[in-house]
């Protein structure tokens, strides 16, 4: 069954649940079955409250790309499939002065992804360049586990915007479960600092 509740919101019932899915008549028209088949299987995780797909949601490994899932925390679940193998990865959007036909050239888009790669190296053999970050202190103390001279106004620190400009500087948990993470995991973590791991994109907003 599907609802359209407009401006591009689509709720479909399926076997075990809605699937809400945002995207416009002709992205929502080529959205293939499988996408619905891994909706289907995510959603038969007990509890859940909410699951979506953005724009552009494509299939994946057991979930697809651009899903967004909703738990309750008091009695939710942490899905590793649909969390994703690639949790490292990160977006952000740079304003350029480029427009369109600027960037139309393959080679002068290939130099370009190459030299943001020098800065956030993104491949299977990725390697950090911040040898001296600490990833348990990462873990346990979030942004404040950084060294100071990753913190942009570390000179003013009554004004660290930086750090409480952000949604979440710093998440509570029982950190004692981290003693369990064999030291191979660590080493791995260590080494991926500051990448995006197997693989980027990168999207770029031009005029």
């Amino acid at each position: 069954m599907l609802k359209n509740h407009g401006k591009n919101h689509r709720e479909v019932e399926l076997s075990h649940g809605k699937l809400h899915i945002f995207a416009n008549d002709e992205v929502f028209a080529s959205l293939e079955d499988k996408v619905y088949h891994m909706a289907d299987n995510n959603l038969q995780i007990p509890r859940n409250v909410h699951m979506s797909y953005t724009p552009d949601a494509h299939v994946g490994i057991g979930t697809c790309i651009g899903t967004t899932a909703v738990w309750n925390m008091r009695d939710g679940f942490v899905s590793p499939s649909i969390v994703g193998s690639d949790i490292g990865c990160g977006m952000r959007v740079h304003l350029t002065p480029l427009k369109k036909e600027d960037i139309q050239d393959k080679k002068l888009r290939r130099e370009l992804i190459k030299s943001i790669e020098k800065f956030v190296p993104a491949n299977e053999r990725a390697a950090s360049h911040y040898k001296n970050i600490r990833v348990e202190k990462i873990v346990s103390e979030g942004l404040h586990g950084l060294p100071p001279e990753y913190i942009p106004d570390r000179y003013t620190p009554k004004q660290r915007k930086s750090l409480t400009h952000v949604e979440h500087a710093k998440f509570e948990f029982d950190t004692t479960f981290l003693e369990h993470i064999p030291d191979k995991m660590w080493s791995r973590a260590w080494q991926q600092v500051g990448t995006l791991g197997g693989g980027t994109m990168i999207a770029s907003l031009v005029q």
